[in-house]
């Protein structure tokens, strides 16, 4: 447990940053003919992250689940089991 905690959150992390990036990407034509703000638009950010963080936790999951397993082969545990 102790070995996954740092790369779940290396990957729910990641994803949200991309999940963030490619949504602001998809309204950029909305957020330039409205001429949002940037405190507005990191507002509306915010707002969505918990969001985001629903839909990263498998992804994080995962993540973690490949890096251990990855890390007990590097140090021939998984031959020890």
């Amino acid at each position: 447990l102790k070995q996954s905690l740092k790369p779940f959150f290396m990957g729910l992390a990641g994803f949200i940053v991309f999940v963030s990036v490619e949504w602001l990407y998809q309204i950029s034509d909305y957020i330039i003919r409205n001429r949002v703000g940037v405190s507005k638009l990191l507002l509306f950010v915010a707002y969505n992250i918990p969001y985001f963080t629903v839909l990263g936790i498998p992804v994080g999951v995962l993540f973690a689940i490949f890096w251990v397993i990855s890390e007990m082969s590097t140090n021939r545990e998984i031959t020890a089991i």
